[in-house]
């Protein structure tokens, strides 16, 4: 770094190409138009039951706040509390204390790696 001097570390292969420079597919109108008339002609020959999800029963109507869905159609969240009571609480810490006072070099070892990280 004397006299203002400095390096620059130039890689000696060049980065890889964007992933969309890759693609080999070109669009064209007429195979937009070949999709449409096979996705057509499929939906033709096979009846609507036969699709997934064809029994399926949806509202047009969405809920707004001037016209809110009746309260028996809401979705219901139930949220659930695990914990763990007080006795289960206090044997694990008590053997985590002494687990960790049979082996304190160890501990110490795990803390020092920590902190050096």
């Amino acid at each position: 770094m004397d006299n203002g001097a400095f390096i620059v570390n130039v890689p000696a292969t060049l980065p890889p190409a964007h992933p969309i420079a890759l693609v080999q597919a070109q669009l064209s109108m007429l195979h937009v138009v070949y999709i449409f008339l096979w996705w057509t002609l499929i939906r033709l020959i096979f009846s609507n039951e036969s699709f997934l999800f064809s029994d399926a029963s949806f509202s047009n109507t969405y809920p707004t706040p001037l016209n809110p869905s009746p309260k028996d159609k809401r979705t219901v969240t139930r949220i659930e509390s695990m914990r763990i009571d007080c006795t289960t609480k206090e044997k694990c810490v008590g053997a985590c204390r002494i687990h960790k006072a049979k082996s304190p070099e160890r501990s110490l070892r795990n803390t020092s790696q920590v902190l050096l990280l």
